[in-house]
C-alpha cells in the first residue's frame, strides 16, 4: 500500500476538524509568529505533539527529536518515547519520502494533511487515517524546528499476510478510497465530531 496524503485548507483547523489542541497550537503560532520566546509556550500541550528537526533532508523526513506520551506516535508505539536511535526507523522509507514535502512546506507555513497508510503499532499491522498539523517554530536565536500534532481519525486492524503470493499487500480497501472519511474533509464540522 502506498501512502495517501491530501493537503487540506489550514482554515479547517480553526473549524475544529482535528480538535481543540490543534486549534490551540495554530492560534499560538499565529499569535507568536512562530517564535518561541517564552519557555512556557507549550505548557500542557507538549505531551500531545512530536518535535522534529528544522532541517528536511532531500530524500527523507526530518529527524524526530521528541515524542510526547499523548501524541499519536507515543500512544500507538510506546517504545518510540524511549528510543535512543533514529526514530525515523519506525517508519518505512517510502512513507518517509512521501511525507517529506509536507515537512518542507511547513518550514514556510502551517500545513494540514489527511494521511492514510499501513503502520505497525503495538497492536499489530493496521491502516491508520489521521489528520496532521505541522508548523515551524524558531527559537530567539533563529534555530528552526518542526512541531507536528496528529489526531487519529480511523484505524483498521490487518491480519498478518498469510498468502505468500502477496506478502507485502496488507490493504483490503478498494484503491483510491480513504479508510473512513471522504477524500475532502467537511467544510463545516459539527462541534464535537472529532474533538
Amino acid at each position: 500500500m502506498t501512502s495517501e496524503i491530501h493537503t487540506q485548507n489550514i482554515d479547517l483547523v480553526s473549524k475544529g476538524w482535528i480538535g481543540e489542541k490543534a486549534q490551540h497550537l495554530l492560534t499560538t503560532w499565529y499569535r507568536t509568529d512562530g517564535l518561541v520566546d517564552d519557555p512556557n509556550v507549550f505548557a500542557g500541550i507538549a505531551p500531545h505533539f512530536v518535535r522534529l528537526a528544522g532541517h528536511v533532508p532531500e530524500n527523507d523526513s526530518p529527524e524526530i527529536l521528541f515524542v510526547g506520551c499523548k501524541s499519536l506516535l507515543g500512544r500507538e508505539i510506546r517504545s518510540s518515547r524511549r528510543l535512543k536511535s533514529d526514530r525515523r526507523s519506525l517508519f518505512r522509507p517510502d512513507y518517509r519520502r512521501a511525507t517529506r514535502d509536507g515537512f518542507e512546506q511547513a518550514l514556510h507555513e502551517p500545513v494540514l494533511q489527511e494521511i492514510q497508510d499501513v503502520f505497525f503499532p503495538d497492536s499489530g499491522p493496521s491502516v491508520l487515517l489521521y489528520g496532521k498539523l505541522t508548523m515551524c517554530w524558531r527559537t530567539t536565536a533563529g534555530t528552526p524546528y518542526l512541531i507536528s500534532y496528529s489526531k487519529l481519525l480511523g484505524k483498521r486492524a490487518l491480519d498478518h499476510p498469510s498468502n505468500r503470493e502477496r506478502p507485502h499487500d496488507y490493504s483490503t480497501r478498494p484503491p483510491g478510497r480513504m479508510l473512513s472519511l471522504p477524500a475532502e474533509p467537511p467544510t463545516q464540522v459539527p462541534k464535537g465530531l472529532f474533538g
